[in-house]
C-alpha cells in the first residue's frame, strides 16, 4: 500500500541495525517502466536482534500502516510531514482497533 501510494518515492524506508543504515526509495510511473534511474548496488546485511525497518506514511495511510504493524517489535511507521513531537506511539494502539489480516485465508 505504501509503495502504491508512492510514499517511498520521496521518503525512504529505513533499515537500521544490520550494518550501515540502508535507505530504500522506489521508482514510479515511467521511471519504474524504463528503469533508467535505478540504483541497485549490492550490499552486505548482517542481521542483529536490534534491527528496525521504518516505513514512511502520512494522512490516513499513516493510521492504517501503524495499525498494521502495531504488533511488530521491529517495524515502525513514521510521518515525514509531522514534527517528531506529533508522532503518535504506534505501539499504544488498542488491540480492538488494530487491523488483522488472515493470510491463511488467502491461500484457500
Amino acid at each position: 500500500m505504501l509503495i502504491a501510494e508512492e510514499h517511498t518515492s520521496t521518503q525512504p524506508m529505513r533499515l537500521t541495525g544490520c550494518g550501515p543504515q540502508v535507505r530504500i526509495y522506489t521508482l514510479h510511473g515511467n521511471n519504474a517502466v524504463d528503469g533508467g534511474q535505478t540504483n541497485e548496488q549490492p550490499l552486505q546485511i548482517t542481521p542483529s536482534d536490534g534491527w528496525e525497518l521504518a516505513l514512511p506514511a502520512s494522512g490516513v495511510d499513516f493510521d492504517v500502516a501503524s495499525a498494521s504493524v502495531a504488533d511488530s517489535d521491529h517495524v515502525t511507521v513514521y510521518d515525514p510531514e509531522a514534527s517528531h513531537a506529533e508522532q503518535p506511539d504506534t505501539n499504544s494502539t488498542p488491540p480492538d482497533a488494530r487491523i488483522r489480516v488472515d493470510l491463511a485465508a488467502l491461500g484457500d
